[in-house]
């Protein structure tokens, strides 16, 4: 089943059809029967408001999902039937980390830091964090100087469209604006994120757009449109704030109309290559119709499993912990063997002793 989420979501993104990928993640996060398969959604549906749709806040609320269905089945960090020990700690710990690249306090980003040290040692980029977040208290400055200067480094890199550095800026500038207050920003703060967010906004779905002409994947408007869409909304309530120069704020808004009708444009020349594409039946393009198919026999096969399981644990009389299990399995194999090297050793001592009788 996880390999089944992750190369879905995989397949998807790679075919530029990035709404069907986060609608795939939202309704595995729902409907799979398994907690952790809903965490592994949730994981692979923050990496795609980070890297791919730019939606800082998107990106939080996925992996705070993800965090607080791990912390309410603690048990699941011992593993479970479906997922070995160290890799549901694994997960736990990568929401942690993506959480704090869209941090927008230093409590947060804190807060973050320690709470995987339940499930592992302090790790060494941990380290450099808190040593910069010290250095940056000790100048007095805010965290909002943490996130201009990750703005900053983003832009320019996205003007490359060769990383996912775009949609990490959109994530950034996004985030500055929805916690203006919070951040204590300055009208020139405002103004300026309002032009990164339209500058990576518009340079993400370039990046998109290209890699789906590199591998000769058809464009669909609806799989695009939605980013400008949630751009649009947060600068359009940014009219008549008192932080943002209004002209700023109709000139960003007319250019990501531009950009919007650009895409339309594009995704129209490329209609007859999409149906050319449907009609060849290529074996790599996977339809909604048939995702929902695999998904569901996906989850049918695995209530199946779950139902033998229990089944064969009642026949067995086991109803315990499986991790319990395994751990007692181990515990007696390692005395087993323990035993029969203190038989051998015993052996050879009586041997060493008769030899010297004799």
């Amino acid at each position: 089943m996880t390999d089944f989420i992750n190369d879905t979501f995989l397949k998807l993104t790679q075919e530029g059809r990035i709404a069907d990928a986060v609608a795939f993640c939202e309704r595995v996060a729902e409907e799979a029967p398994a907690v952790e398969f809903q965490c592994v959604a949730l994981k692979d549906l923050a990496e795609c408001h980070f890297f791919i749709t730019g939606d800082g806040e998107a990106c939080r609320e996925a992996n705070l999902r993800g965090l607080k269905l791990m912390e309410e089945h603690p048990e699941m960090l011992e593993g479970t039937p479906h997922m070995a020990r160290h890799l549901i700690r694994r997960l736990y710990s990568d929401f942690c980390e993506q959480f704090r690249s869209v941090a927008v306090s230093f409590e947060e980003y804190e807060e973050y830091c320690e709470k995987p040290l339940k499930v592992r040692k302090r790790n060494a980029t941990e380290k450099r964090g808190l040593e910069a977040v010290e250095e940056l208290k000790s100048q007095n400055a805010g965290w909002k100087e943490n996130m201009f200067n990750l703005l900053d480094q983003f832009f320019p890199q996205a003007q490359l469209i060769s990383t996912g550095a775009a949609a990490q800026g959109s994530c950034m500038a996004q985030l500055i604006l929805l916690n203006r207050r919070k951040l204590r920003t300055q009208p020139l703060d405002v103004n300026f994120s309002i032009q990164q967010y339209l500058n990576c906004t518009v340079a993400n779905a370039d990046k998109i757009i290209q890699n789906c002409e590199k591998r000769r994947m058809p464009l669909d408007e609806d799989q695009l449109l939605f980013l400008f869409d949630r751009a649009s909304r947060l600068i359009e309530t940014l009219r008549s704030d008192r932080q943002a120069d209004q002209p700023t704020v109709e000139i960003c808004l007319e250019k990501l109309a531009d950009a919007r009708r650009h895409v339309q444009e594009m995704c129209s020349r490329s209609e007859n290559r999409a149906l050319l594409y449907r009609a060849e039946k290529r074996e790599n393009y996977l339809t909604l119709e048939k995702m929902a198919l695999i998904f569901s026999e996906q989850m049918e096969a695995l209530r199946n499993a779950s139902v033998k399981e229990v089944d064969v644990g009642q026949l067995n009389g086991s109803g315990g912990n499986p991790a319990l299990e395994k751990k007692l399995r181990k515990f007696f194999s390692c005395l087993l063997f323990a035993v029969i090297l203190f038989a051998i050793a015993w052996l050879v001592w009586q041997f060493t002793i008769y030899s010297f009788e004799h």
